[in-house]
């Protein structure tokens, strides 16, 4: 159920995807990914990696929200086990690293990669930030700091055998790599 337009227009070229394809012989998979990172990543990733980076203290103690995130080798590797599973053709998988976690979860993962004992974090309360959003007219900076966004892989691992071969922490190691 997407929700926003970015959402919406993926739907929608899936939709036409399949339609366009719906009598022909073509084989295809719909693979949705949540957010990829690895070496390049950009955005709200590597700004956190940025900070976390630079030892800013993040104000995200105990933000025990369920993010997926998917490495960008785990992506190579489920497109791989698709396209030779016969089990593939015609379906939709969520892809996914093996667990969702959360953005402190996440920022001290980061920390651990960059070699540092930990992330410098503190609590404030949620209030706080949903407040300053709504001032600032921000309410998916809100969201996508605190809301939940994990995807279940059961089909695709059932379908394809396939099971993601790099942890976090690999995957956040080639990440920062210079």
């Amino acid at each position: 159920n997407p929700l926003d337009d970015y959402g919406q227009s993926k739907y929608a070229a899936e939709q036409s995807l399949s339609k366009i394809l719906a009598n022909q012989h073509t084989d295809f998979c719909i693979l949705r990914p949540p957010l990829i990172y690895g070496p390049g990543v950009r955005a709200n990733f590597l700004n956190l990696l940025n900070l976390v980076r630079k030892r800013i203290p993040l104000p995200i103690k105990h933000l025990n929200n369920r993010r997926s995130l998917l490495f960008v080798g785990n992506l190579c590797s489920a497109v791989y086990a698709t396209l030779l599973s016969p089990h593939a053709s015609r379906q939709t998988f969520f892809v996914a690293d093996s667990a969702p976690v959360s953005t402190e979860r996440l920022a001290q993962e980061m920390a651990l990669a960059l070699g540092f004992k930990s992330a410098r974090t503190f609590y404030l309360p949620k209030s706080a930030f949903r407040f300053v959003a709504t001032l600032l007219r921000k309410p998916g900076h809100y969201q996508r700091l605190f809301g939940d966004l994990s995807v279940n892989t059961t089909h695709l691992e059932k379908s394809t055998g396939w099971r993601p071969p790099y942890s976090l922490q690999q995957g956040l190691k080639q990440t920062i790599k210079p």
